[in-house]
């Protein structure tokens, strides 16, 4: 997915792209009740620090998926960011 990922405190948060290299590694998961996990990870998230966005994920396969992510809202210092993937 395109996105910069950075180190917020003990957690990651992700950014938008800023160029085309801007890309964010992670897991797809199917929610078999969405409306029901999303109020729980809504309120885990928080409204203030992370947004639910729509967002477009490529598969391995080269396959585009709109998937939902959380996208921290906040600026962060470029010596935060990471190379792409949580570890």
């Amino acid at each position: 997915m395109r996105g910069r990922l950075y180190r917020v405190r003990r957690y990651p948060g992700m950014r938008p792209a800023r160029d085309a290299d801007d890309v964010v590694w992670g897991e797809l998961y199917r929610l078999h009740h969405p409306a029901k996990t999303f109020h729980i990870l809504d309120a885990y998230e928080g409204e203030h620090e992370y947004r639910r966005e729509l967002r477009l994920a490529t598969r391995e396969s080269g396959r585009p998926v709109p998937v939902w992510a959380y996208v921290y809202r906040f600026a962060l210092p470029a010596h935060r960011r990471l190379a792409g993937e949580w570890k």
